[in-house]
Order: C-alpha cells, then structure tokens, then sequence
C-alpha cells in the first residue's frame, strides 16, 4: 500500500500514534486517512519488512451486513496475485477492528502525480492497460473492485531505471462478489466514490464487473483532462450527472486529444451497462487505438478487385449524445458496435441440449431480417449483431456436431443454432456479425449454409453447386466486403483451388498457389491478403503457413524452413500477428500440438500457452485480448478430453470455455473476425 491523503476522514476514525501496537503490528506513521478509515505503514510481527494495514472504522467494523461481506471474500481477495495488483495478506478483526493487511509500495497514487497537470497520453494508457488487466484477472475470479479511481491506482519506479513505470491497483481488500447488490452498510452509508460511481451503482441495482468499467472509463478522462468527469460542487448533483447528463468529452477539455477517445470514454461510461465495452482489456485496447491509430503492417497495393469499403456503425449508447460528429470505424475504436444483453439461457445435454432460462444476463437476438451486402451479392438472412463476447462454437452432443452459440463471460450455451442430424462445422461470422456461413457435411459432398445470427432462415448459401467445385471448405469473410469470401474448392480427392468468390456464388478470382495444397484461408484485416496453410500432399502432412496478395501474385511462405507441422492460421483484429498451430516434435506419436503467434511477416514466432496436452485450431476475439482454441487439457469442468478453451494473448490465465456438461468440441469456433 502507498501513502495518500483522502480529506474525507470518518468521523470516528480513531489514528493510532507511531509506536502503538495494534493486532500484532507495531504502527510507524499513518500513510493515508479516508471515508473507510487509516492506512498506517507498520513493522511486520514476523517478518523483516514494513508492510501497509488498514483499520477500518468503528461504525463499518460493527455494521453488520459490512461485516459478513468482508468475512465472505476474505479468502478470495488474498487469492489475487496478480503483477498490478497490491497483495492482500490477511484480514481479521482486532477489538471489534476490522483491519486489512497488505503490501507497501514505495511511490504515489495517480491522484498525487495528477497535482501537475495531465498525464502524457502514453503514461495514461500505459496505467489503463495495467489497471485493466488487473481488473479483468479479478472479474474472472468472480470478484469486483467497485471503487476504481486515481487513488487506489499506484505508481512506482521500474527495477531498473530503464524499466517501465510500475502501476498497482489497490483496495481490493474491501472488494465483493459478482452479482450483489450495490455494497450499502445497515446505517445507509454507500460504499464508492461519487466521482466515478456508475449509474446502477448509484441507483441501488444489483451490478457486475461493468460497475469497474464504467469507473476506468473516469480515470481515462481525468488522466487525460486533469479533471473528474463531473466537476460539480455538490455530491448530489455529481451523481445525477452519472445518471443523467451527457457524457464528457475529453478532446473538449483538451483539444490536442484526438476526437476518436471521445467516442471510447463514453462507450465505458454508458449508462446503459450493455452499451460498455465487455472488459477492462478491450477497453484499454479502444483507447489506445483512439489515441495512437496503429498504422498498417506493410504497404496496402490497389486492390484490382471491385472492394466495396463497409463502415461499422457504433451504436450510440442509450441516454447519450454522440460526442462525435462522425463515428470512428473500426480501425478507430478497436471495437464494432456495442453489444447488449438480456437474460441469459443455458443448457444441459441429453439427446440434445434443451435451452433452459437463469439468472444471468444473456444475449440477445432479435428479429432476423434481410439486407444486400453489395452489388452482385446475394441477400443474406440477418439477425441483430452478435455481441462482442458470443462464440460459435463447433459441439458434439449424443453423438451429433452442430453449432452452439457460447456466451464467453458466463460460460454458458445461449443457444443451439442447427439441429441437423448432418455434421455441422466450420463456421464464420460476418463482418457485421448477423449472419453465419457454416459447412453441412452429409458424408458425400460437403455444402456451404447461410443463417442469420439468431440461428433463424437457415437455408443453403449457393442455389447452384460451383463449376468445378464438388465439395467445399470452411469460408474466409472478407472484413474490408461483406460481398467478398475466400473458399478451398475441392474437385476429387487431390485437385484444390483457393478462390475469391461473392456470396452469391461469382467467382471473382482463383489464386495461383503452384504445387501448394491450401487448406483453411484468412483474411488480413484491410482484406488485400489471404493467408492460408498447406500440406505437401492433399492428406495435409508436413504443413506450412503462406500468405498470397488477393492480386494473385506468388504465395509467400511465412513458416520457417526446419517447421513442419503448422496449420490454422488466423489474423488478428489489427492484422499485426497471426495465431496458427504447430505441432512439436516431443517423441510421442504424432508429437504434440500448441498454439503459436508470430508477426504477419513470419518473424518471431512463440508459443502461447505450452501444454503437454493437444491444443489447435485458434481464434481471435473481436477485440484481440483473447484467443479460443480446442485443447485435449482437462478442466475442472470436463467430462471427456477435447473441450473449448480461452486464453489471454500473453499466454496468461487459460480456462475453460464451457463449464457445463456438453459434450467434447469437435472443430474451430469462431469468434472474431475471419
């Protein structure tokens, strides 16, 4: 814990003078006073160090209803080790005391180095991306922090004085558990900061990890203005702005601030908490492309082909006026339009998964409807747009492989999307995300299927079966036009092309791969190349990565020579990495499979998360922080090898996808773009 001041002292907040000993510890000097009591830097009883307690107040040490909350996460909160997050050692009660032992960082709080002005953009982000990665490891224990503000985010020097700033968030010791309602202690008393309280915080509601979101969102603005994002003189009126007013805009505050983080600090501070981004990390990630637009990994050719340019529409968060005369795309943003939220549905396998209702939020899916992507391109059905955090995941249930849509933050099965008794697999989303193209394997020739999002109007893609064509591959959407897709024809057992068609069957262009025998394309993000991986015979032994121009110049090999067993290959949202599957050589039959990155150009490649266990097929989430991927590693919730998998792109944190009994995961989800 680190020294600051918080003037809003308790009024039975009892200091202890230096020299006390107070719950074994001997107290130096107080290092902060505040609403919920003192912070004092202490001598450690059994250890040669000085550490940071916490004494809390006496009218919250003998609320009762504070007081059970604070017992039931003791055990979680000391659980959290995480780089950004100050430890919680221990929490007890002394006296009648409630008291909080922690660590004692040695620096200032962002509030004290906001006495100068401004943060730099940079160091302001470089502070969100930790705080946020802090945050999204706490959420997914379950455990909110609800009192997020420059205050409890800490700075310190690096090790080394050539590395970065250190950030710790702090005050996680009074924390609480996902779906409780708003903490209020029996006298009434509130527990959070007026200035960077989210609306159903304020209004009493049961909240969620979008509470945190909401209050990063204020700590953006105020690290980049210098000033809170309702500077009102009166605690009442600052929490009807929360509430009520138009969300603040910082590049207003600032003018050298580019408009685009207007759009991204009210996106997290939406009233609307299914209007937010769905984490922390994704959050941090929209700021920083706002901020520093990321620029293209190499030299985009002229497209010879009749692109149209989609532009993804952000929805405008309920009770807010845009804050920007033009929305940023996607490239602006980082994110497509925000997701929303209604009760969520999970299901349990029998013969089949019957959808049942629960208590969580769900996704929600509308009405299906139609509409052209482009000139020469069939009307697909559509549904409202998949949020950010829905998956399609690849099951088999009782012994029959259909879609499933997955909700990635509850680990719950929304709802099964086909029903055929056929093998359905291979699925992709849309730009747009209303529509999925999928593949119908029957055992003969394998067809191309269309349905919109919600499952509804299923119908095969193409009336006709293509010239040349007998079966088909898992298709590539192009994100640059929605008209546009990238398919592996196969005509007999050992002819394949890799061709550029319209989703109404035109073939645009077939790409001249030479000897290649391509598998599973991708496109980059500006569409203008194909990535895609091949065998050095049609039983797709001995495979390597290659990227193509949609030009049609010559394949490039992007896998390096001595590799001999990559596939899968996918971009990511800002094109810059591309994850694939790579199979080790360990001395075990058929060796082992892990899941790689490596930079758009071949270079760097590393793995991502090592397991003993077979791991393939990745995919990116829409906002890039996460990879999903089927695994053969067993979870806590597993009842047969083969299940969906999550992890953080730092090769951090992996867990399992679907919690409940559902059968193995029998191909590659998809869950961002493709």
């Amino acid at each position: 814990m680190i020294g600051h001041v918080d003037s809003s002292a308790g009024r039975d907040n009892v200091v202890y003078p230096p020299g006390t000993v107070f719950a074994g510890f001997t107290i130096g000097r107080v290092l902060g006073t505040g609403g919920m009591g003192t912070v004092y830097l202490v001598q450690s009883p059994r250890l040669d160090r000085v550490d940071a307690l916490k004494v809390l107040t006496h009218d919250l040490s003998t609320d009762a209803g504070f007081r059970a909350r604070f017992e039931q996460e003791a055990r979680l909160a000391s659980r959290l080790a995480h780089p950004n997050i100050v430890r919680v050692y221990d929490r007890d009660s002394t006296d009648g005391q409630l008291w909080i032992h922690m660590e004692y960082v040695d620096g200032i709080d962002c509030s004290q180095a906001l006495r100068a002005g401004p943060l730099d953009p940079r160091r302001a982000l470089h502070v969100i991306d930790k705080v946020a990665s802090a945050l999204d490891f706490a959420h997914r224990r379950g455990l909110l922090h609800r009192d997020v503000k420059p205050a409890n985010v800490l700075l310190a020097p690096g090790d080394q004085p050539s590395d970065p700033e250190q950030v710790f968030l702090t005050d996680f010791g009074v924390a609480k558990a996902e779906g409780e309602d708003t903490l209020l202690t029996t006298v009434g008393v509130r527990l959070y900061t007026p200035d960077y309280a989210a609306p159903e915080q304020i209004l009493g509601r049961t909240t969620d990890r979008r509470i945190d979101i909401y209050s990063l969102g204020c700590v953006l603005y105020e690290l980049l203005t210098g000033e809170v994002p309702f500077p009102l003189r009166y605690r009442e009126a600052t929490l009807e702005a929360h509430v009520h007013a138009d969300r603040p805009r910082p590049s207003a505050r600032v003018p050298s601030l580019p408009a685009a983080v207007d759009y991204v600090v009210a996106r997290a501070m939406a009233v609307n908490p299914a209007d937010r981004y769905a984490t922390c990390s994704a959050f941090a990630r929209a700021a920083q492309a706002a901020l520093f637009p990321p620029q293209p990994h190499h030299r985009t050719q002229p497209l010879p082909l009749p692109l149209r340019q989609n532009t993804t529409v952000a929805v405008r968060p309920h009770g807010i006026e845009p804050p920007i005369r033009d929305r940023p795309t996607r490239s602006d943003s980082g994110r497509p339009a925000p997701r929303r939220r209604a009760r969520r549905i999970a299901s349990r396998a029998v013969t089949a998964l019957v959808v049942a209702a629960t208590t969580a939020a769900a996704l929600t899916l509308p009405a299906d409807s139609y509409l052209s992507a482009a000139s020469g391109a069939l009307d697909l059905p559509r549904s409202a747009a998949l949020p950010d955090e829905a998956m399609v995941a690849v099951l088999e249930v009782a012994g029959n492989v259909d879609l499933y849509l997955v909700d990635t933050v509850t680990r719950a099965i929304v709802r099964r999307l086909t029903s055929s008794p056929d093998a359905d697999r291979g699925p992709s989303i849309s730009p747009d995300r209303q529509s999925i193209i999928y593949v119908r394997d029957n055992g003969g020739p394998r067809r191309l299927r269309v349905m919109a999002a919600n499952g509804a109007d299923d119908r095969e893609l193409f009336a006709q079966p293509m010239v040349d064509c007998t079966t088909v591959s898992r298709p590539a959407w192009n994100l640059a036009d929605a008209s546009i897709l990238a398919i592996v024809c196969f005509d007999g057992e050992t002819q394949r092309s890799l061709r550029i068609i319209r989703t109404s069957g035109e073939v645009v262009r077939t790409l001249d791969v030479g000897d290649a025998y391509p598998f599973e394309p991708a496109f980059s993000p500006d569409g203008s190349t194909i990535a895609f991986w091949s065998g050095e015979s049609a039983d797709a032994s001995n495979g390597a990565i290659y990227s193509i121009s949609v030009d049609g110049s010559a394949p490039i090999r992007l896998s390096a020579p001595e590799a001999t067993g990559d596939s899968g290959p996918m971009y990511s949202p800002d094109g810059r990495e591309i994850a694939f599957r790579r199979r080790i050589e360990d001395g075990t039959e058929g060796g082992n499979g892990e899941i790689f990155l490596m930079n758009a150009d071949g270079s760097e490649p590393r793995v991502l998360a090592p397991h003993v266990a077979q791991d393939a097929a990745p995919a990116w989430s829409t906002d890039g922080t996460q990879i999903a991927f089927m695994s053969r590693r067993l979870g806590p919730d597993s009842s047969q090898p083969n299940h969906l998998w999550v992890v953080q792109v730092d090769g951090q944190d992996a867990w399992q996808a679907v919690s409940q009994e559902s059968g193995g995961v029998g191909h590659a989800p998809a869950w961002g773009r493709r």
